[in-house]
């Protein structure tokens, strides 16, 4: 959308349906950003033989909020565009509103609307251990976390008595993943914090066939497990 901001706040208001995983104000480059509300927000700048209110004069502020939450504020200068992300939990849900005031300026943005598929999918992984969703160890696990998505939990039976982990975080990760394996008990058989762009290996011993139980937290990070 595009429009003139003068005096009263611009309010505009889209659906952020359940299914969705993350609000992000661009779709970011060489990343997967699967699960997202994409926006990008621009002020049109001054150009000579414009005339008055067809460009930014003041710089604009950006809020967004979903169900009375802010996710995120910017001050927009004119002839600047801004962007940033904030993935959403599989709770999230209601309507999202994009509040612009200040100015004068003349503004535009985009939307854009992605789905996820952590571990497979469908949608998002769950985030209590109850709903844990059950993977196989065929296949990499993927997905991401952080900001709203506190946590995704998985399940799935041990390949062998001793086998390996490989727990990899994109370089386009903004912060460090935990990852964290129990027993059916609840007894700890490792955890390792990942960094963006690091690959670490761990050596799991657990009996052939049991079913564990795996933690992907912390983040802000696009994350890939490979069991076996």
């Amino acid at each position: 959308p595009e429009a003139d901001l003068s005096s009263p706040p611009a309010r505009l208001r889209f659906l952020s349906p359940s299914f969705l995983k993350s609000v992000s104000y661009q779709p970011l480059p060489a990343r997967r950003n699967a699960g997202a509300v994409s926006w990008r927000r621009m002020l049109s700048a001054w150009q000579d033989g414009q005339v008055v209110g067809s460009g930014s004069d003041s710089a604009a502020l950006f809020n967004y909020e979903l169900a009375g939450d802010r996710l995120h504020n910017a001050r927009v200068q004119p002839g600047a565009d801004d962007e940033a992300s904030v993935l959403l939990s599989e709770e999230d849900s209601g309507t999202l509103e994009i509040i612009v005031t200040e100015g004068a300026s003349d503004y535009s943005f985009t939307v854009d609307f992605v789905t996820t598929d952590d571990g497979g999918g469908p949608g998002d992984a769950p985030a209590e251990l109850a709903d844990a969703r059950k993977v196989p160890t065929t296949a990499p696990v993927e997905g991401t976390v952080g900001n709203r998505d506190k946590g995704d939990y998985y399940l799935f039976d041990a390949p062998a008595a001793t086998f390996n982990v490989t727990a990899t975080s994109a370089a386009s990760s903004e912060s460090a993943y935990l990852m964290t394996i129990e027993d059916a008990n609840g007894s700890r058989l490792t955890s390792v914090r990942v960094q963006p762009g690091a690959t670490q290996t761990e050596a799991i011993e657990a009996p052939a066939g049991s079913q564990l139980r795996m933690e992907i937290t912390e983040g802000r990070a696009e994350y890939s497990i490979s069991i076996g």
